[in-house]
């Protein structure tokens, strides 16, 4: 089963999503709860923080003036091709292929 047969579906996007989702986070989860307990430690700042999470969301996350469209979101990225002959032209295509299908879904 290729990846473009799994992306192309409803529940394939959501599958890949929700994977990317959980490895982000399990991957940075560590470093967050350092993070966490460094700031509990001056004067407890994590728990008024998480308490009162609007009021500190401009210091942690940075929003952009304009919505994220998907000319932007593919400006991010570069893609680079094997040389014309190649064996990987097939997979190449399937991944392009869920690229695009990603990026429709990015513009909603």
């Amino acid at each position: 089963m290729h990846t473009s047969d799994v992306l192309g579906t409803q529940d394939g996007c959501c599958t890949c999503a929700t994977m990317t989702s959980v490895l982000c986070v399990f991957r940075c989860k560590a470093g967050a709860d350092d993070f966490a307990i460094g700031m509990n430690d001056v004067l407890g700042m994590h728990d008024v923080i998480t308490q009162n999470p609007v009021a500190y969301f401009p210091l942690f996350v940075s929003v952009p003036e304009e919505r994220l469209t998907r000319d932007a979101f593919k400006k991010l990225c570069v893609t680079h091709r094997s040389v014309d002959g190649s064996n990987k032209a097939v997979e190449e295509e399937d991944t392009l292929y869920s690229w695009e299908v990603f990026l429709l879904n990015v513009e909603g």
